[in-house]
């Protein structure tokens, strides 16, 4: 969908990834005309472990309905690894879930296309005046709304553009690079996770259908050698080193607990509010549950029930709460990995 030149929306959500298309789904279920941005054109490339854990597809079928999900492996099984030594196995009859974020995240953005909300690809925000509540696109478009939702990542504009600030020292960082499968010499049917092979984090392999998913995550402020540790680990486990091209690094933002109401009506969700576990790095629970209630509280204050803080305060109820104590628990816990691992396997 092309906009005109002034296009009038009730809402503009800046990022087509699981936090903007929840945000947006859940706004044109509820009739009000939705422009969903995203700065790249679908289907484009997202490197992410892709665990849906249980919660995420429970409220996925929620907000998006029951959409054929791209899954790409299901295992039945978890390795947990410390110091290369197994830790503990986890068996459940609940299979763990992976899927590709590239197909995922289009899969996501076309139901809530299909929903009413109109995808505006290869669009990036310029300026935004809250005020008047117009957002000024890169190309010179001109979109007029009520609300802004900002899900445009850990770098978000639209965070920057409202003020919002948010700690600086809670970030971890992700580095990632897919395998083809037929490029392994070695059958792995469990999902992997080993501690001990980053500081303060852990080193993964998880199946997909034609590749592993293999990377670290880390809390580690000092973790500017990332990625000979990636190529340690990779070399470690018998996997192929010849395309660390493809390595890529990302920040994952785990401090969003500390984030405050701003006064402007603008709603950041996901990555760009901070929203990710500290423990584990996951943040697609997050990014749809934060999307999910940004949508609905943007709903209400549309039909006059409430105020855009509304959508801070219900942040509580189960974002912010997970993810501040998810951070409390991080610090005892990669500080004692092995009670840590087989404690929480436990519970």
């Amino acid at each position: 969908m092309t906009a005109t030149h002034d296009s009038r929306f009730d809402a503009v959500v800046v990022g087509a990834g699981p936090a903007g298309a929840s945000a947006a789904c859940a706004l044109a279920s509820n009739g009000l005309r939705v422009a969903l941005l995203d700065k790249a054109k679908f289907p484009r490339d997202k490197l992410c472990g892709g665990l849906l854990s249980q919660r995420s597809l429970r409220i996925i079928g929620d907000v998006f309905g029951s959409c054929p999900l791209p899954i790409e492996f299901r295992a039945t099984s978890a390795a947990v690894f410390v110091r290369d030594a197994l830790a503990v196995r986890v068996h459940d009859t609940t299979p763990l879930h992976f899927t590709s974020r590239r197909q995922l995240d289009a899969c996501l953005a076309a139901v809530a296309v299909a929903r009413g909300a109109h995808l505006l690809e290869c669009s990036t925000v310029a300026s935004i005046d809250f005020t008047c509540g117009r957002v000024v696109l890169s190309d010179g478009r001109s979109l007029s709304t009520s609300f802004v939702i900002g899900a445009d990542g850990a770098a978000s504009r639209v965070r920057k553009l409202a003020g919002v600030s948010i700690d600086r020292r809670g970030f971890a960082i992700g580095l990632e690079v897919e395998v083809p499968r037929d490029e392994v010499r070695r059958d792995i049917q469990d999902a992997e996770v080993y501690f001990d092979v980053a500081e303060w984090g852990y080193g993964w392999v998880f199946p997909k259908d034609d590749h592993w998913s293999v990377g670290l995550y880390t809390l580690s402020p000092r973790s500017s050698d990332i990625r000979q540790r990636l190529s340690a680990y990779i070399t470690s486990k018998g996997l192929p080193l010849h395309d660390l091209g493809r390595m890529e690094a990302f920040r994952i933002p785990v401090g969003g607990f500390r984030l405050r109401s701003p006064s402007c009506p603008v709603y950041v969700v996901g990555d760009a509010g901070g929203f990710a576990d500290a423990l584990t790095g996951e943040g697609i629970y997050y990014a749809l549950e934060s999307g999910r209630l940004a949508g609905e509280a943007a709903v209400d204050v549309a039909n006059g029930r409430d105020t855009h803080r509304a959508y801070y305060r219900r942040l509580w109820g189960s974002v912010l709460c997970d993810t501040a104590i998810s951070y409390i628990l991080a610090t005892p816990f990669f500080r004692d990995v092995d009670r840590g691992t087989v404690w929480s396997a436990g519970y």
